[in-house]
């Protein structure tokens, strides 16, 4: 097998462990009424990964892009059809198939934007990991602008701290 070969291999085996991750996290937050997969590069695996925990779990809803739409036009999508299909959802949040989800995080974010009213976006602390789960030796990512009235001083502090 070629350099090129293995390398496609393996991340299709990792985006398949994390797919795993991601959907045995997601179901364990109790907060969560729907999770919407929108997939932009559907395979049979995959389909089968999310069959067999939708069959447990009815908040699960899956829908391949019938052709490939890039990432923002598949961000795009998902918020369309979470939309459309839970209009009375009062929160959205984006994940991909390699987050990995505490089992509280989404309680969380809903009790800082109930916290404060003027609040329109809520952001978890977030850790790099590497393919095996490991935490990279990084600060984690915060996006903290709670207070900051400027829109140039939130700017600022998201470009700076948050990236």
């Amino acid at each position: 097998m070629s350099a090129p070969e293995d390398r496609r291999r393996r991340r299709s085996e990792d985006t398949i462990t994390a797919l795993h991750y991601q959907l045995s996290s997601s179901r364990a937050e109790a907060g969560l009424e729907a999770l919407v997969l929108v997939d932009d590069q559907p395979s049979p695996e995959v389909r089968a990964i999310v069959d067999r925990y939708a069959a447990a779990d009815p908040r699960i809803v899956y829908e391949a892009n019938p052709s490939r739409l890039g990432m923002v036009g598949n961000w795009r999508k998902a918020f369309d059809r979470g939309r459309a299909r839970f209009p009375d959802a009062e929160f959205f949040a984006w994940v991909s198939d390699h987050d990995r989800w505490h089992q509280e995080w989404m309680g969380q974010m809903v009790a800082a934007l109930d916290a404060h009213p003027a609040v329109v976006l809520a952001y978890p602390v977030t850790q790099r990991m590497d393919e095996d789960g490991t935490v990279i030796d990084k600060e984690p990512r915060s996006f903290q602008t709670v207070g900051m009235t400027d829109p140039i001083a939130r700017w600022h502090a998201f470009c700076h701290h948050g990236v």
